[in-house]
């Protein structure tokens, strides 16, 4: 997702059209390399009827999303969101919270529902604080936002360069934290996951003075919930001279945005002691419906995953509520400290504070590991139609021209080419030959292979399974590997072993028997793990793919 804020410093006027197209102008030369998802634009001074005249800013089929400017002649503020072809069915509200100043859209990605704010804070401290005070009371409460625009105002002396080192204290202070605390929102310029372009500005305003050129960062993104720990880089523009203001660009990863029902069970949720009773529960309750055993065990594992995964949600979900406790308690702790900087009382409470934080980041970096490789094989490298056709200009194959028949006959059509080595190979490898040349080619075939099967090797392959063989066979997997996609690992059923393995031994004899699976043992996943091996016939890095599957 690609989101760029611009501080356009106004539109309106009686030259309102000629500003249109060189706003167009300046806002293709920040796109390039990438489309952008959503346009956001504060401080346009346009009315209400220059809007209708004005139609949309970018080509192509966007939803124009318009707050008018305020003020009694209508010059002051305006805010505008662009949103584009790809995200439009995904708006579920639109709303505008502040005319002029604020505005916000919600929209759904799979199950997640999350907002986009673009705001134009006022530039007098006590307008803002109201600003704030009216954000806090009207906006939704999400888990996920992304907040853009022009804020008028710093948190953090680094991003100033001249002039005094921030514009917010007292009261105004007091009613940011509690909306930063409300929203659990960070500022994506310092957050870890987000990376800064090398030609990225450091300011996005300057200010020109007597004493010399202001340089503030007044232009900034803030994010929260699964937007935090996404990737992602943020750049601000230079080389535009269309405002004072340089247009700040986020592209952040979507992945996090879709829950996955596959994701990876954490080792220490499934050998919870707790949960054993529920589990003889669910197993026990696979006898009901009266199908093959093998059905029943894989209705009996899918019930037990299922189960797992919610109590997973819930568990992370309450990491999570505790991990916003105990931020918003170290931020107030840590301002009493900067207040009273001996005592010694605030000292060790911000200590223990500090410390139960690390642990819940550490509880969620569990999850979030988990979901992130869920992830990645749901929509990392897959071996979809888009990936064979994007390598096939790179794919050099060595194919077969001509294939002849038994008759004689020389094809070149790709068809009864296939035809003919379908029927080559059939009677090569069927107990019944057709021809004296099909007995040659497999007398010459067959000679060239030696057996590996011996006699008691092949005697004792057709002996019934035993308990005592699965169970050394599980014993020798990696006992934290997740083979399928129940995310039940081997740890697991080691643990619950007395009351899986007779009903896990039957099933097993039943399908060497019978030869059929339930096709809940059958789903997999195939994905592919770049490796970049060999060089092209130009001498460039080509990468290698190297499928894996996952049952």
């Amino acid at each position: 997702m690609r989101v760029m804020s611009w501080n356009v410093q106004g539109l309106g006027g009686p030259l309102y059209r000629r500003y249109k197209y060189r706003l167009r102008q300046e806002i293709n030369k920040c796109i390039v390399g990438g489309s952008l998802d959503f346009l956001l634009i504060q401080e346009h001074h346009l009315n209400t009827f220059r809007i209708s005249r004005y139609g949309s800013i970018l080509s192509g089929n966007w939803d124009m999303f318009w707050s008018p400017a305020i003020g009694n002649t209508e010059v002051r503020g305006g805010v505008c969101m662009a949103i584009s072809q790809r995200w439009i069915p995904s708006i579920i509200q639109k709303q505008v919270i502040i005319p002029g100043r604020a505005q916000y859209v919600i929209m759904q990605e799979g199950e997640i529902i999350w907002g986009l704010l673009n705001i134009y804070a006022p530039n007098i401290a006590s307008a803002r604080q109201q600003f704030w005070k009216e954000l806090l009371d009207n906006l939704p409460p999400l888990d996920h936002w992304c907040i853009a625009g022009d804020f008028n105002m710093l948190e953090d002396p680094i991003d100033r360069m001249g002039g005094s080192s921030t514009t917010i204290h007292g009261h105004e202070l007091a009613m940011w934290e509690q909306l930063v605390f409300s929203l659990q929102i960070l500022d994506a310029w310092h957050a870890p996951s987000m990376v800064h372009t090398n030609t990225s500005l450091l300011f996005s305003r300057s200010d020109r003075r007597v004493n010399g050129t202001n340089l503030a960062r007044l232009d900034r993104f803030y994010v929260s919930g699964k937007f935090i720990s996404a990737t992602g880089t943020i750049h601000i523009m230079p080389g535009t001279t269309f405002s004072d203001h340089a247009p700040v660009i986020l592209s952040i990863s979507t992945q996090n945005l879709k829950e996955f029902s596959n994701m990876k069970i954490p080792e220490n949720l499934l050998l919870d002691n707790s949960f054993s009773l529920q589990v003889a529960q669910l197993w026990s309750q696979k006898d009901v419906i009266q199908e093959s055993m093998a059905v029943r065990v894989a209705n009996g594992l899918r019930c037990i995953s299922e189960f797992f995964r919610g109590k997973s949600k819930e568990r992370f979900s309450m990491i999570q509520e505790k991990e916003k406790r105990s931020r918003t308690s170290l931020v107030s702790l840590q301002r009493l400290q900067e207040r009273y900087p001996h005592c010694t009382w605030i000292a060790e409470k911000l200590g223990s504070a500090k410390q139960e934080l690390v642990v819940l980041l550490e509880k969620r970096a569990e999850f979030q590991y988990h979901n992130r490789a869920a992830n990645w094989t749901q929509m990392g490298d897959k071996c979809t139609t888009e990936f064979f056709h994007a390598m096939r200009p790179n794919h050099n194959a060595v194919s077969v021209k001509q294939l002849q028949d038994e008759n004689g006959t020389i094809s070149s059509d790709p068809q009864v080419m296939r035809e003919i080595a379908t029927r080559y190979y059939s009677n090569l490898l069927s107990a019944i030959s057709f021809s004296d040349e099909d007995l040659i080619s497999r007398s010459c075939v067959w000679n060239k292979m030696s057996s590996r099967i011996t006699q008691d090797m092949n005697a004792s392959l057709q002996d019934v399974l035993t308990h005592e063989e699965l169970s050394e066979a599980l014993q020798a997997l990696p006992k934290n590997s997740c083979l399928g996609m129940d995310g039940l690992t081997p740890s697991f059923f080691i643990k619950y072993w007395d009351l899986f393995k007779s009903d896990l031994c039957t099933t097993f004899q039943q399908i060497l028997r019978e030869g059929n699976m339930p096709s809940h043992f059958t789903e997999g996943l195939i994905y592919l793990i770049c490796k970049y091996e060999g060089l092209s016939l130009d001498n460039k890095r080509m990468p290698y793919y190297n499928p894996q599957h996952g049952l």
